[in-house]
């Protein structure tokens, strides 16, 4: 997905790793990117970028990972 490497002026859209996960989870999401499991296929991707960079969150960081996720579906509904 090279859309999360884009850059205008010589500088990253999306500079850090976490902020090219986020958009790359998104344009999966909302791209449908796959004909069938978008969702599922982002949620791996997503975590698999993170993971690869070394920045996937470590146990005692989940509570704080399901606050997070669970107040952005919530602010859409």
């Amino acid at each position: 997905m090279r859309s999360i490497y884009q850059s205008f002026g010589n500088e990253d859209l999306y500079p850090s790793v976490e902020e090219k996960a986020a958009n790359m989870l998104y344009f999966v999401v909302e791209n449908h990117s796959f004909s069938d499991s978008n969702k599922r296929i982002a949620a791996f991707l997503f975590v698999w970028f993170l993971d690869r960079y070394q920045r996937f969150c470590k146990p005692e960081d989940k509570d704080t990972m399901v606050t997070l996720v669970v107040n952005l579906i919530n602010q859409e509904h």
